[in-house]
């Protein structure tokens, strides 16, 4: 029988509208999956939500990076409160447990805590200490990203100033400093929040801001897919190995479709 060549059509090149496409519906995807879990337990519903966190960023990261859960052991051995989602370089050290692993905090990249929903309380109680806790990276080494993934706001706020208000209010009184807020927050029913100065594949952009203050990064009612794509790049970028701003600058600095940037307020 012969043989049939069939035509093989090349893929698109890695640009603007192809990534934005892909990053629309990685957000339809996993906002369809969020809610399958509603009609559950509290813990059931938020280990299926972490669960697909793990799976979106195991999907989309470098191979050289690894997802996991579990807790940080800095250099004296001490270990911190278990954290949803650790990302960390194959090339470091880590003991896995069944489900979670302990992570040596040299090979660390990247903790993120995982909400279905963001409120004051677990904000002051829970995130902020958590990121004040982590440890010292060593010298020379970047300080892991510090992300919170949230499907929505206390009270579904569509608000993002509310992040900003927390934030005042926390330094005003000395409950957190700067260091602990977190570098970035997504919120699948809004979009997504960035601290200026924070991530390193928005240097040189007209979007990486004044060091330290909190910004709107993606419009409210079509640019929810934004934080998702961030949230890739930046992973990637620090993984090393290639320079991934010279794909994002083209979405950044679309005329047609502007990322909106605006600082809280």
């Amino acid at each position: 029988m012969k043989k049939r060549n069939l035509p093989r059509i090349p893929p698109p090149p890695l640009e603007g509208p192809c990534i934005k496409k892909h990053f629309e519906s990685m957000w339809q995807i996993l906002w369809g999956k969020t809610h399958l879990a509603t009609d559950l337990s509290g813990v059931t519903i938020g280990n299926v939500r972490e669960f697909f966190v793990r799976e979106f960023l195991s999907l989309h990261l470098p191979g050289d990076l690894f997802v996991s859960t579990g807790h940080i052991l800095d250099a004296e051995g001490e270990a911190s409160q278990q954290i949803d989602v650790l990302v960390s370089h194959k090339s470091g050290f880590d003991l896995p447990m069944g489900n979670v692993s302990m992570v040596f905090s040299d090979g660390l990249v990247a903790c993120i805590e995982v909400k279905s929903t963001l409120k004051r309380k677990e904000f002051f109680e829970q995130i902020v200490p958590m990121f004040r806790a982590l440890p010292n990276p060593g010298q020379g080494k970047p300080k892991p990203l510090k992300v919170v993934f949230t499907v929505q706001l206390e009270n579904s706020s569509q608000h993002r100033s509310l992040l900003e208000k927390w934030a005042c209010e926390g330094i005003r009184d000395g409950t957190l400093i700067t260091d602990c807020l977190p570098d970035l927050v997504i919120i699948l029913d809004n979009a997504a929040v960035i601290k200026g100065g924070a991530l390193e594949c928005l240097k040189d952009t007209n979007h990486f801001g004044e060091t330290g203050e909190l910004y709107k990064f993606g419009a409210y009612k079509n640019q929810k897919w934004a934080g998702l794509m961030l949230l890739v790049f930046e992973l990637a970028q620090r993984a090393g190995g290639a320079d991934w701003r010279q794909y994002l600058r083209p979405i950044l600095e679309d005329e047609g479709d502007t990322i909106e940037f605006k600082k809280l307020d």
